[in-house]
């Protein structure tokens, strides 16, 4: 089964979101399918973040460039990232492995990425989004996501 999200429609309901999260460090790992209708840049897919930052994240996303992208954020020392190329506007099953502060890797229809091995770690994680970035910046997926 799979949601359809679209951030234009105006019903106000464009994600899931839980404020009571546990997972708060690596290792683990988002894995979902999803059938984009279009993308802008950044497009959440599954995100664990600080309510109400830009920063400190753990992110599945797509990009805008047809790459997806498993990328975490802190304040301090920057932006990780591991991409891997070419979504299509079918269905595609994405993957992040946020392995240890050491090992990062986004999956693609199950070709790894390039791995980053230099890891940052989010701090003070405090909420989960499905279908859009945690924190202040608006970057919702539409499209369909199981």
């Amino acid at each position: 089964m799979s949601i359809h999200f679209d951030s234009g429609d105006s019903d106000g309901v464009d994600y899931f979101e839980n404020t009571s999260v546990q997972v708060t460090a690596m290792p683990f790992t988002f894995s979902c399918w999803v059938k984009p209708d279009s993308v802008s840049d950044h497009d959440g897919l599954v995100v664990l973040g600080v309510s109400g930052s830009a920063y400190d994240h753990h992110a599945l996303n797509l990009r805008a460039a047809a790459t997806l992208e498993a990328a975490i954020r802190d304040q301090s020392s920057g932006y990780d990232s591991s991409t891997i190329a070419s979504y299509d506007t079918g269905w595609n099953h994405c993957a992040g492995v946020f392995a240890s502060t050491s090992s990062l890797t986004a999956y693609l229809d199950g070709v790894a990425g390039t791995e980053e091995t230099d890891v940052t770690s989010a701090s003070g994680i405090n909420e989960l989004r499905i279908g859009q970035y945690v924190g202040t910046w608006n970057r919702p997926l539409d499209g369909l996501l199981a």
